[in-house]
């Protein structure tokens, strides 16, 4: 075939298949984006996937104990006087048999609270400030008296087994204090607030 020949070939074709063609060319086009656009966002997710993978696999999958212990704050110690050096201020004491000396600390592992613990069961609290430092909630105030130019709250609280505790709360110097669980309450604070 020639040139010559090509030319009328092509010259003999009708209009209408030429057009129809030129619509398919133009809808597969058309598909080649939609094709790539799916084919590049699904590497994508797969990137993406894979990345988070690797970030999850770095991460520790046990707790670290150092994160998670916390200091006691309590601190038994051997008298008034060893007391008194964590504490910067006088404790006094009562003249009966000691259970425990105890400083409490705070969040910040400063000491705050001086306790008493005695054998007989009752507890002396003492801080700086104006807080209830009983460690006795809801409990009922009863009365309030005057005992060395001292207000005195004394108030009492049931527990769960029904058992009833006695205790006083008081302010005095710009320190609080407390005495619980103990059989001769009144004389003890006139001791204590002296």
């Amino acid at each position: 075939m020639t040139n010559e020949d090509l030319y009328k070939a092509i010259g003999d074709i009708d209009d209408s298949y030429i057009m129809g063609a030129k619509k398919t060319m133009k809808v597969k086009n058309k598909r080649n984006y939609k094709i790539w656009g799916t084919i590049a966002a699904c590497f994508c997710l797969v990137a993406f996937g894979t990345v988070m993978i690797n970030y999850n696999a770095n991460l520790p999958t046990k707790p670290q104990p150092e994160l998670v212990q916390v200091a006691n704050p309590i601190m038994v110690v051997n008298s008034v006087d060893e007391m008194e050096k964590y504490l910067d201020f006088k404790v006094p004491a009562l003249d009966k048999e000691v259970e425990a000396y105890i400083v409490i600390v705070d969040e910040n592992n400063y000491p705050k609270t001086a306790r008493i613990e005695y054998r007989d069961g009752s507890t002396f609290n003492m801080e700086y400030g104006s807080n209830d430092v009983s460690g006795i909630f809801g409990g009922t105030l009863e009365k309030t008296e005057k005992i060395n130019k001292t207000d005195v709250k004394f108030c009492t609280y049931t527990d769960d087994s029904s058992n009833e505790v006695e205790y006083a709360i008081w302010e005095k110097d710009g320190f609080s204090y407390s005495l619980s669980n103990s059989a001769s309450l009144q004389s003890e604070i006139e001791s204590l607030t002296k």
